[in-house]
């Protein structure tokens, strides 16, 4: 019922209800990542459109966008408590970071700690290494790749080991390097 609650303080744009309700909602059903992940998405992405909606000046678009992530971060941070091995939790506070805040460091230890649980998808690796690239630590972008290339299933589609197996090779002619 919370949750509906909640449902409802977004479509009125009620920041202060959907807050209160999403934390209701989350204590009386901890085990529901959707409703963790919904909630961040709500307290990030919408809470942030209202927010610059008001203001209308892109000027102050960067503080609203950060102080939304920032509640959503806060609301990830509860989330990993009860699901410390989910890796969907710092998959999306990953891309909240680039989204909202604009930052590819913080994004990569994010996706770092995504990595390390046993559920990650294929493609945080892959990510994971671009955005060392993108900040100049291309050498640990390709140590990355070549930790993931070894273990993935190479008849997996997902796994797209190809593709892997392509960014290994131009990494390595970028750092000079043979394979």
């Amino acid at each position: 019922m919370k949750w509906i609650s909640a449902y409802r303080a977004w479509q009125n744009h009620d920041e202060v209800r959907l807050k209160r309700d999403l934390t209701w909602a989350t204590k009386l059903a901890p085990s529901n990542t959707l409703f963790w992940l919904e909630g961040a998405r709500m307290l990030g992405y919408d809470v942030a459109a209202w927010r610059r909606a008001e203001v209308g000046q892109r000027a102050e678009f960067g503080r609203v966008n950060r102080a939304a992530f920032e509640s959503a971060q806060t609301f990830l941070a509860e989330a990993e408590k009860w699901h410390p091995t989910r890796s969907a939790l710092p998959i999306e506070e990953a891309i909240m970071q680039l989204r909202l805040a604009g930052d590819a460091s913080a994004s990569e230890q994010s996706l770092a700690r995504a990595q390390e649980c046993a559920d990650a998808p294929y493609f945080v690796a892959r990510i994971r290494a671009e955005l060392l690239v993108q900040l100049g630590r291309e050498r640990e972008g390709l140590q990355i790749l070549e930790a993931e290339y070894a273990q993935l299933p190479k008849t997996d589609p997902r796994a797209m080991a190809e593709v892997v197996a392509d960014r290994i090779a131009d990494l390595r002619a970028r750092l000079g390097e043979s394979g």
